[in-house]
């Protein structure tokens, strides 16, 4: 669900993927949800998907800060060894894009 109270400008979408590493159980759910919860109390626009969170905003300080909570937030619940996956998509010459808007465009080109 997009966290929708906060900015509409996206110079920059990035694509975070946390994968703790060492857990007792093949479910990361329960790791996921702590690292959304943070990301979250501190503000962030995500998104969240199947296979990553999508993290945007005209700020590039904010999307490496995303990666500094999603660690954290993994390491607040002890796990020791995290695999963590940033794709970031720089766009300078559309600053008032969402991360709905690439979507939208692929959609309309297939019909």
């Amino acid at each position: 669900m997009p966290n929708l109270g906060c900015i509409t400008m996206a110079k920059f979408i990035a694509a975070l993927s946390v994968i703790p590493i060492g857990t007792s159980k093949t479910s990361l759910s329960d790791h996921i949800a702590k690292v959304v919860e943070k990301l979250r109390e501190e503000g962030m626009n995500l998104e969240v998907t199947p296979m990553s969170t999508i993290i945007y905003s005209d700020k590039l300080e904010d999307i490496l800060k995303a990666v500094r909570i999603a660690h954290d937030a993994l390491r607040d619940i002890g796990v020791e060894r995290i695999d963590i996956l940033l794709k970031i998509d720089a766009r300078h010459d559309k600053p008032d894009r969402k991360p709905e808007d690439k979507v939208k465009a692929v959609l309309e080109k297939v019909g």
